[in-house]
């Protein structure tokens, strides 16, 4: 028999607590044992510095019991891993599927596909991962400027220079199985239970490659430098690149940065599109050293404490900047 399985969250510990102390805290709070939590693990821990001379972590946890609880942890149902091989339809394609775009959103809709053993085509635009590091670095130190190779293009995605943070709205079973992908990829194994998680720009680049890697395992197929030019609609849909024309069954757009090329293109074709809330981010940067000191003063530099993230504001939705244009002199 399974023991039901329940989660509680928002424990806090001072930084400085023996980690088994967390067990010792969950069951207290639950009116158990410790001996009567089993399969317990961290699924987050935050850190809670708004009074930095009272560092806490901050928890929320899932376990397994028979006993009865008395009080607030939530019951759960541990969700089915959506990358896992599953049953497909019973209606073949007439072509294979197609995934444009080998960012985040491609690679793993891409991973989707290729679980359920439709063997897609990735067509992305720049190159792949090694090639465009090589035309970032050289564009760093004044070469030439490649528009299909360059700090928002080619293999990756934009994200993957640009520190690597990892932003989701949902919590659920999905977002916790990407996030143990970008482990098997190569991630540290922190990004599970970090409340910002973030694998940073260096790490990144091998992550992409070795998701290439296992795709390719699994019958996908990668064909870099290659850009959509048209999309005819149809059974087969048709795309026209700048390579040749490919027919698919279904394709998926995952455009990215590449707005202004690829929406007027859907338009064109018939897609309907659905306008959402626009979203801007903006980039300052501190010394470490300063940051520490900002979010943990006297414990600042104190190997108990983590790392500040890198990016942990942001401004509400409802702020507005109003800048004054300067006068004429």
């Amino acid at each position: 028999m399974v023991n039901p399985a329940w989660t509680l969250s928002d424990i806090r510990l001072p930084f400085e607590a023996d980690p088994a102390e967390l067990v010792v805290e969950t069951a207290r709070r639950c009116g158990l044992n410790p001996a009567d939590l089993d399969n317990f693990r961290i699924t987050r821990r935050g850190i809670d510095c708004r009074n930095r001379r009272s560092i806490h972590f901050v928890y929320t946890v899932e376990f397994e019991t028979p006993r009865k609880l008395k009080a607030p942890a939530r019951q759960i149902t541990i969700e089915p891993d959506p990358f896992a091989s599953q049953a497909t339809g019973v209606v073949a394609l007439s072509h294979r599927p197609v995934v444009v775009g080998s960012g985040p959103a491609g690679l793993f809709a891409a991973l989707l596909l290729a679980t359920r053993g439709f063997a897609p085509l990735i067509l992305e635009m720049g190159p792949d991962i090694s090639a465009r590091n090589k035309a970032v670095t050289s564009f760093i130190a004044g070469g030439p400027f490649d528009e299909r190779a360059n700090l928002l293009f080619g293999e990756g995605g934009a994200g993957t220079w640009s520190d690597g943070k990892l932003t989701c709205r949902s919590a659920g079973g999905a977002a916790r199985a990407v996030l143990h992908k970008f482990v098997e990829f190569g991630a540290s194994p922190a990004i599970l239970t970090e409340a910002v998680p973030h694998i940073g720009s260096d790490k990144l680049r091998e992550v992409a490659a070795r998701a290439r890697t296992a795709l390719t395992a699994l019958g996908a197929e990668f064909r870099f430098s290659t850009k959509v030019t048209a999309v005819t609609a149809g059974d087969p849909i048709v795309l026209s690149t700048d390579s040749g024309e490919i027919k698919a069954g279904a394709v998926v757009f995952c455009p990215g940065q590449n707005l202004t090329a690829n929406y007027p293109m859907l338009v064109q074709a018939g897609v309907i599109l659905e306008l959402k809330p626009f979203q801007m981010g903006f980039r300052i940067e501190f010394p470490q050293a300063a940051v520490e000191s900002w979010a943990y003063g006297d414990h600042a530099f104190d190997p108990r404490v983590p790392q500040p993230p890198s990016s942990p504001n942001r401004l509400p939705t409802a702020s507005v900047l109003r800048f004054t244009p300067p006068h004429n002199t």
